[in-house]
């Protein structure tokens, strides 16, 4: 990841690579501010955000949904703060871990969850690194087609 603020690093980049969703029902009272953030006590750094600061980020740049990853989810995959948001994470057995790995294809105006379970440890070119990357490519196609 990118180095540290604090040390020179980008916000920007530490900020999408850090922060987190955090539901509204569980926040403890004086931990979000107004905006709908606050601290990341769980993570230590970055910030975590409620279901209505992701909605007024979505309106006010036209998005109809996040999809994000970097943070393990047993199943692949996570729908999340109202279901506007999508977490995947493409690596099964992840640091020994029992969880999937999944991956979005995106194609006209549709998502398709494809998810990958775990039975051992991937091999370079296996199913579920092939997977990663295609993850890694729809993101990249999907991303291509909004700068058009």
């Amino acid at each position: 990841p990118y180095p540290d603020p604090q040390l020179g690093g980008s916000n920007l980049a530490w900020d999408l690579m850090w922060n987190d969703p955090a539901p509204s029902a569980t926040l403890p009272e004086g931990s979000v501010g107004p905006d709908g953030f606050g601290e990341n006590v769980s993570r230590g750094t970055g910030h975590m955000f409620t279901a209505e600061a992701l909605d007024a980020f979505l309106k006010k740049y036209g998005f109809s949904h996040l999809v994000r990853a970097h943070e393990v989810r047993k199943q692949g995959f996570q729908v999340q703060q109202h279901a506007r948001m999508i977490t995947l994470f493409s690596s099964s057995g992840y640091c020994g871990a029992g969880n999937e790995a999944c991956c979005i294809l995106a194609c006209e105006g549709k998502m398709r969850f494809i998810r990958l379970e775990h039975h051992h440890a991937p091999k370079r070119g296996s199913l579920a690194s092939r997977a990663a990357a295609a993850g890694a490519f729809a993101a990249a196609v999907a991303a291509g087609r909004q700068e058009e």
